[in-house]
């Protein structure tokens, strides 16, 4: 089974977006008004239509065919224009890219750092956040199992050196692990 037909499978069994990622909309301040934005690994669009909402130029890719078809009758429904891609991510899918706002939410391909980085324009803000490898004892399975798919410690501080952060979450076990952000790690970051 290919990864899209994987995601097709997983998206063909839910009916809608959803609400947009709770700390997205907590930090929506920081990000440039009417943003060129790209949603990466977009999923159903939840983050998608709540940017179009705000008033972002948004683009979002997925490789699932499926999960972009139910954005777009989303989005039409909202009456509002996301520009969808169905395609299988890699660094040369941002040649010529550039965007104000990028959001990385539950996706983690380390190759694609520096594309990432390159398709931001001056003063562009990085949204990523995924999960990490060491996770607070919460009893609660979240994100993939494969090693690879999984942050290390600060990683997402290593991985975007040349951006500079603005708000960066990786509680790990420390204190209460039953509240605040656990088992993911955040990084809003610019470039400056």
């Amino acid at each position: 089974m290919t990864d899209q037909e994987k995601w097709n499978r997983i998206y063909s069994q839910k009916k809608d977006p959803g609400p947009s990622n709770p700390l997205l909309q907590k930090y929506a301040f920081l990000f440039p008004e009417q943003a060129t934005t790209l949603d990466l690994a977009c999923g159903l669009g939840g983050n998608s239509l709540y940017l179009a909402q705000l008033g972002c130029e948004v683009t979002a890719w997925d490789i699932s065919s499926v999960a972009l078809e139910k954005l777009t009758a989303a989005a039409n429904k909202l009456n509002l224009n996301i520009n969808t891609n169905c395609l299988d991510v890699r660094a040369a899918s941002f040649e010529g890219k550039h965007f104000d706002l990028i959001i990385v939410n539950y996706y983690l391909d380390r190759n694609l750092a520096q594309a990432l980085v390159r398709a931001l324009n001056p003063s562009g803000i990085l949204f990523y956040q995924t999960f990490v490898q060491k996770t607070a004892d919460t009893n609660k399975q979240t994100g993939p199992k494969n090693p690879a798919y999984l942050l290390e410690q600060n990683e997402l501080l290593k991985l975007f050196t040349d951006l500079s952060p603005r708000v960066f979450l990786d509680l790990q076990s420390t204190g209460d692990t039953g509240q605040g952000l656990r088992n993911e790690s955040l990084l809003i970051a610019e470039k400056v």
